[in-house]
């Protein structure tokens, strides 16, 4: 499950997406949290990634980098950990171009 939140849950207050998500039988909940980062439950636990810095130029498809990133990490083995810090690397080079990708860019 994918989740985008604006804060995520702190301790002691109502449960939040990963807590329903993991609930409901989620093996992977993903939330990213902006210039926050991504946090990931997994049946290994809790993964925390900062974000990457970067010069922002477009926030426009950073969610859809971050993901992508993810889940490539994810289809060659890689842990949760590794697959956030993947994630945040994608998101980066979309928030520091104007078309979504650094290649467009130098295209135009």
């Amino acid at each position: 499950m994918l989740v985008r939140l604006p804060q995520r849950r702190r301790h002691g207050g109502p449960p939040g997406p990963h807590d329903v998500a993991a609930g409901a039988g989620a093996s992977t909940v993903v939330c990213t949290l902006g210039a926050r980062g991504a946090v990931a439950r997994t049946a290994e636990g809790w993964f925390e990634c900062p974000a990457e810095p970067v010069g922002v130029v477009d926030t426009n498809g950073a969610g859809d980098a971050f993901f992508a990133g993810f889940f490539a990490a994810r289809l060659t083995g890689a842990g949760t950990a590794e697959c956030l810090r993947a994630g945040a690397r994608q998101a980066t080079r979309a928030l520091g171009s104007r078309h979504l990708s650094p290649l467009r860019d130098e295209a135009t």
